[in-house]
């Protein structure tokens, strides 16, 4: 009989379908009646504390590892791992053990499979509305990284160690960055890495001979990372949010109009970064945030129902 993986025995444990003192169990007879046959097989134990005897046995075999067999008077009563096909013979036993197997693999569906399915396809949505966002964030740093490095490493400094807060050139307060998260932990990084795991698990549900324990972990790795992510995006929608831009445009364009080398104005609604003569527009992005929005509490709950 299958022994079972770390995974599976806590489904079956969750089930019913495997237990651990079969004696606790309510209603077990010590011995079967005569002309009783086995009907089902309702759960397996490996009680190793002490041995329990055999009811269906004439000796009554001790045993730590058998099952709990309904005979077909409605009885219940123990049994040792190999009573049944001896006295019965292996036709009766191995349809017992099919019946059993089905029950199991139906538990794992039940359990395990569908929920991962329906945790995957909450994932994916999520992220459908999130990979846009992400990557207007993604564009904007680069933006900045390749146009105004100078400013975005002052800007990263000030969030990491000052709290978002970006002081003018008389050290008073000018504004409090918002999404500074973003800065340091890019979403769209972690959204990948989701999307690489949505994959996986997405062929994972739909193999009859799929590996459980990797499909476990691959919840494990969502739940920690889509959390984070929901968060990580609120941070980013915050950083992306215009008046916030605006407010980053022209401290920037303060602090490096004294070096007169750049300058970083706001002009219509747009991110305008100046060297020398020449202009670079990008236009700041703006998005429904009451929509696409995240709500990290529900998509936590989406590994809980």
């Amino acid at each position: 009989m299958h022994a079972g993986n770390d995974i599976e025995v806590g489904l079956w444990r969750r089930s019913g379908l495997r237990i651990g003192n079969p004696r606790l169990q309510d209603g077990l007879v010590e011995r079967i009646a005569p002309g009783a046959m086995p009907a089902e097989i309702l759960n397996d134990y490996e009680f190793r504390e002490e041995k329990v005897r055999c009811g269906i046995c004439h000796n009554r075999q001790r045993h730590y590892w058998g099952f709990t067999v309904q005979m077909s008077d409605g009885s219940k009563v123990l049994c040792g791992n190999c009573c049944i096909e001896k006295l019965f013979g292996s036709d009766v036993w191995q349809g017992l053990l099919r019946s059993l197997r089905g029950r199991r693999r139906e538990a794992t569906l039940r359990d395990l499979v569908e929920p991962m399915r329906a945790i995957v396809e909450a994932c994916r949505r999520a992220a459908g509305l999130w990979i846009g966002p992400a990557k207007a964030f993604v564009d904007m740093i680069d933006f900045l990284d390749d146009e105004a490095p100078d400013i975005l490493v002052a800007l990263r400094n000030r969030c990491d160690r000052e709290e978002g807060r970006l002081t003018d050139l008389d050290g008073k307060v000018f504004h409090v960055v918002r999404g500074c998260a973003a800065l340091a932990e890019s979403p769209h990084k972690l959204l990948k890495q989701a999307g690489d795991l949505l994959r996986e698990a997405g062929i994972l549900v739909d193999d009859e001979r799929r590996d459980l324990e990797r499909l476990a972990a691959i919840r494990g790795e969502l739940r920690q990372i889509m959390p984070r992510a929901a968060s990580l995006m609120i941070e980013a929608y915050q950083f992306l949010d215009r008046e916030n831009l605006r407010a980053i445009a022209r401290w920037a364009s303060g602090m490096v109009k004294s070096r007169d080398r750049h300058s970083v104005i706001t002009d219509d609604g747009e991110f305008v970064y100046a060297i020398e003569t020449q202009r670079m527009v990008m236009p700041i992005p703006t998005w429904p945030m009451a929509v696409a929005m995240p709500d990290v509490g529900k998509v936590t709950d989406i590994f809980t129902r």
